[in-house]
């Protein structure tokens, strides 16, 4: 059997291979597994601060941490080992901006304030954690009130700050309904300017297999 240890940025070894398995350190604190299968917590001495009696386990974020108790249920403890968030979910993220995605059946999503209450409806099918005060969902991206604040008319690259509206359908999307119906996406479309690209892509998008053109010609 393989046990896990902890070297520093010299490759010295300084927590022995004690772990079956080990996560690794987020504010200061590293999961761990036991030969029983049970997780806990030790620090950076290599010490045992959180026993091992958890079925599952993720690392600290924003000072909480997800694990999973005997009935496989997903809660939150804090860096004491308290329980400040009762294992209730099927399933967990980490917090982010003082929310966390949570889940009753790995279909649809919301999310959870530090207390454990329910902030955002669970409803959503797609999300992803919250950044800069905004949260991608279902394909719009909505604030910490579940308010939508960006809707899936735009699309917003943060690299180059520009948002070009189409149609209601992203590229993505686009590409979907054609594996949907069994026929390939012709992408060339992306090497003209923004304008053509979009009357481009809406020809795509609203002509039927029958009667799509294409525009590798044009």
């Amino acid at each position: 059997m393989l046990f896990r240890s902890f070297i520093d940025r010299t490759g010295e070894l300084v927590i022995p291979y004690n772990w079956k398995g080990a996560g690794s350190f987020h504010e200061s604190l590293a999961y761990v597994e036991n030969d029983a299968d049970k997780y806990g917590y030790i620090n950076r001495y290599g010490e045992l601060v959180i026993p091992c009696i958890w079925e599952g386990a993720f690392h600290f974020s924003e000072g909480l941490a997800g694990v999973r108790n005997d009935n496989w249920k997903w809660g939150f403890i804090n860096k004491q080992g308290e329980i400040v968030i009762l294992c209730k979910w099927e399933g967990v993220f980490d917090f982010q901006e003082g929310l966390c995605i949570v889940t009753n059946d790995h279909e649809k999503y919301g999310f959870i304030d530090k207390t454990g209450n329910v902030v955002i409806p669970i409803k959503y099918r797609n999300v992803r954690d919250f950044s800069n005060g905004k949260a991608y969902a279902d394909g719009e991206y909505i604030d910490k009130t579940g308010q939508v604040v960006i809707s899936r008319d735009e699309v917003i690259s943060k690299e180059s700050k520009i948002s070009v509206a189409i149609d209601s359908k992203t590229i993505w999307e686009a590409a979907a309904k054609e594996v949907q119906e069994e026929r390939k996406f012709d992408f060339s479309f992306m090497k003209y300017p923004k304008e053509e690209r979009l009357k481009l892509l809406r020809e795509n998008l609203d002509e039927t297999p029958d009667k799509k053109k294409s525009t590798s010609n044009l």
